[in-house]
């Protein structure tokens, strides 16, 4: 017994030094070191470096919520996009309340390079909305729609993509409804050239952001079926813009001009052609200043800016289906009217608007903030196109407080109320009306969660 214990543990010597030698023989690998997420401070708070690379990354979006009400039994169009201009609507016929949600993601990726700052950057986000907040007549109706915020590269002072219009300066900054300022999402081309304390830029964006979605007008003239449709795009709009940045605020001068290009269709020749096209520029121009007045509160600010616009209704955010006539005047979309007869031909004229815009924010306390912002907006259409049936001169009054509580920093919570007051001359279509004053309200209970 005593022998075979001792050749069994010989033979387990004998193997565990064989193993032991064979594994000596094998090449040997270091496990990789863990690389820890780094501080990317170079560009600002919230930057990191994206392990295994140079690029500094932050992330960033927000939650929204809106409760919304509307008090008015009757509204014009031009405030809700439920509502035609130039025409009545009884509320009772459309939700009184609204929800509207919206989660966004934000992505700002940026590298150091011998010409400056590359900057990618994105913004997503998904909206649902119900009730009057989804322009929803139907009970129950309601929307979901996912879209590109802002998606743009800049560097060497160039940014291309879609990004926030040049043209733009408050563009409903505190506000969460829609004032009568300029506030687009556009794509485009654009080159910033830096002077001391001065920023010029010029920028290419696409006519389509400005319009959106236009339909045909079909009226009767001459005995002859006319139709006016909008042509496609042929160039861009050209946006310039001066602004100079000090610590006690900033002063922002801009124009753009925006082609009119559209054609008039007959079932009929009309002349010699059955067809006939027009294109014609219209343009807009707009000054704003923002004023810091710590010397009150701080974070106490003062916007005020002004605008006009010829041929170019969407740089006031004017919008609302204004496309057909019955008194020889054809809108195709917010720039041009076709006018005439078929004996002395026809053109097109531009509708003009101008605007002015307040908006002041008092800090109470650090966590509490009052606001009250306020547009007025006047509309003109040239010499007898307010008599056409959805073409109509107006004007427009918005003004809104809202009380913001901030309990932690990024998290709002707050009430807002705004009230619309429009003056309306109505066209002929409505005779029983010729001028009309409807007066509005909205209240929404808003909270807000930014990261």
């Amino acid at each position: 017994m005593t022998l075979a214990k001792s050749l069994l543990l010989g033979s387990a010597a004998a193997l565990v030094a064989a193993v032991s030698a064979q594994a000596a023989d094998l090449p040997y690998k270091k496990a990789a070191p863990i690389e820890y997420v780094r501080i990317c401070d170079s560009h600002g708070a919230g930057f990191f470096y994206i392990p295994g690379t140079d690029t500094c990354l932050k992330i960033g979006g927000n939650v929204e919520f809106d409760y919304q009400v509307m008090s008015a039994k009757k509204s014009i169009g031009g405030y809700k996009a439920t509502h035609t201009l130039g025409t009545i609507t009884n509320r009772k016929f459309y939700n009184a309340n609204g929800v509207f949600v919206r989660g966004r993601l934000q992505l700002d990726a940026r590298n150091t390079t011998a010409w400056g700052t590359l900057r990618t950057f994105v913004s997503v986000q998904i909206d649902h909305k119900t009730g009057d907040a989804a322009a929803a007549a139907t009970p129950g109706a309601s929307t979901d729609v996912a879209s590109v915020d802002k998606a743009f590269i800049q560097w060497a002072g160039f940014t291309a993509g879609r990004y926030q219009s040049v043209f733009d300066f408050y563009a409903d900054n505190w506000n969460h409804y829609d004032l009568d300022d300029s506030d687009a999402s556009i794509n485009g081309l654009a080159y910033t050239a830096t002077f001391g304390d001065f920023l010029a830029t010029l920028s290419l964006e696409d006519r389509a952001d400005r319009l959106g979605s236009t339909s045909a007008g079909t009226t009767t003239i001459g005995g002859l079926a006319q139709t006016a449709i909008v042509q496609g795009d042929m160039v861009p709009d050209i946006v310039g813009q001066l602004n100079y940045s000090q610590g006690w605020g900033q002063v922002q001068l801009t124009g753009a001009a925006h082609q009119q290009n559209t054609s008039l269709v007959t079932a009929a020749p009309l002349g010699t052609s059955a067809n006939a096209s027009k294109s014609d520029w219209g343009y807009a121009g707009q000054l704003g200043v923002e004023i810091n007045l710590p010397m009150l509160a701080a974070g106490d600010q003062l916007w005020l800016e002004g605008a006009y616009t010829d041929g170019a209704l969407l740089y006031n955010q004017i919008t609302g289906g204004r496309n057909v006539n019955g008194n020889g005047l054809l809108q195709t979309d917010y720039d041009t009217i076709w006018t005439g007869t078929t004996a002395t031909g026809f053109t097109i004229k531009s509708p003009t608007s101008w605007s002015a815009l307040a908006a002041f924010q008092h800090y109470f306390t650090p966590s509490i903030i009052g606001r009250l912002s306020g547009t007025y907006v006047e509309v003109s259409y040239p010499a007898g196109s307010a008599l056409s049936a959805l073409t109509s001169n107006f004007n427009r009054l918005k003004v809104a407080g809202q009380l913001v509580w901030q309990p932690i920093k990024y998290f709002d919570i707050g009430v807002e109320v705004l009230y619309v007051r429009t003056d309306q001359q109505y066209p002929i279509a409505l005779p029983a009306a010729a001028k009309s004053t409807i007066n509005s309200f909205e209240s929404t209970l808003h909270i807000e969660r930014d990261f």
